[in-house]
C-alpha cells in the first residue's frame, strides 16, 4: 500500500501484515478475537488475509494486545542500523530516540536510568 502526504510516501505489504496480525491472534478463534479489538469476525478475516488495513483505533489495540509498536505492524521488524561507537561525551537523546523507538515505555525508562548510572559511574 502507498500512502502519498505531503509528498512522503509510505509503503508497506498488506499481506505481511496480515500474517502479523494473524501471529497476535494466536490460538484463538477470529470470532473471539474480533470481540477483543471491537471489530466483525469478516473484519478479522479481511486483516489477516491483507484485504484491508485497520484504522488507527484498531491498530492500537492490536499493537496494545500484540505487546508490538503500531510501526512493527504496518512495516514489521526494523532492520537494526549496524552499531557505531561514539567516542565518550558524544551521546545525545537524538541517538537514544533513534535506538529506543521500538521497545515499550517501560523498557525504554529502565534504559535511560541505567544508561545515566552508567554515565554517572564512568564520570567519577
Amino acid at each position: 500500500m502507498n500512502i502519498n502526504q505531503n509528498g512522503l510516501e509510505v509503503n508497506w505489504d498488506t499481506k505481511a501484515m496480515g500474517q502479523r496480525i494473524r501471529g497476535i491472534r494466536g490460538k484463538i478463534s477470529q470470532r473471539e478475537f474480533a470481540g477483543k479489538i471491537g471489530v466483525t469476525q469478516v473484519e478479522v478475516s479481511r486483516y489477516e488475509r491483507g484485504m484491508r488495513t485497520p484504522p488507527v483505533e484498531i491498530l492500537l489495540k492490536l499493537s496494545t494486545l500484540g505487546n508490538v509498536s503500531v510501526d512493527f505492524l504496518l512495516r514489521g521488524p526494523v532492520k537494526e542500523a549496524p552499531f557505531v561507537a561514539e567516542p565518550a561525551g558524544s551521546y545525545d537523546r537524538s541517538t537514544e530516540l533513534l535506538y529506543m523507538g521500538n521497545l515499550a515505555k517501560p523498557d525504554q525508562s529502565l534504559l535511560r536510568r541505567l544508561a545515566k548510572r552508567l554515565s554517572e559511574s564512568s564520570a567519577s
